[in-house]
């Protein structure tokens, strides 16, 4: 198995509708993270469009770690509750196994050592435990 870290270090195949795709092996898992940062309108709608991509390709029970709004903010600062509520929406509508994907909020929950920990996990369990 390999961590898929970055889509553009990804291989790349062609698709006669959607043009160049990564190739993803089936026995790939696929690591994700949503910054969520200043309760940015973008994250509200692109990770709710990126948990739909994965899934549409058929890769949803290759996404072993998910983890959102995982940049430190002030304490003052609104807690991202429209990003999380985007990405339980995108769990639901798309139907994600969370016994498969562990999805992690880092802010509104406060699960930044959880999110750590399991992605560590995720990563030495992935084989060598190296990135590709």
């Amino acid at each position: 198995m390999k961590m898929m870290n970055k889509m553009k270090d990804l291989p790349q195949d062609r698709d006669e509708t959607n043009g160049p795709v990564p190739i993803v092996d089936a026995d790939d898992v696929i690591g994700y993270t949503a910054d969520g940062n200043r309760v940015d309108e973008y994250d509200i709608a692109a990770t709710p469009l990126a948990l739909s991509i994965l899934a549409k390709r058929g890769w949803k029970n290759q996404l072993v770690h998910f983890n959102c709004n995982n940049c430190p903010m002030n304490e003052s600062e609104p807690k991202p509750t429209e990003h999380k509520a985007s990405v339980e929406g995108a769990i639901s509508e798309f139907g994600y196994d969370t016994n498969v994907t562990r999805f992690f909020d880092c802010q509104v929950d406060r699960q930044w050592n959880a999110a750590g920990a399991n992605a560590v996990a995720v990563i030495k369990s992935a084989g060598n435990g190296k990135m590709n």
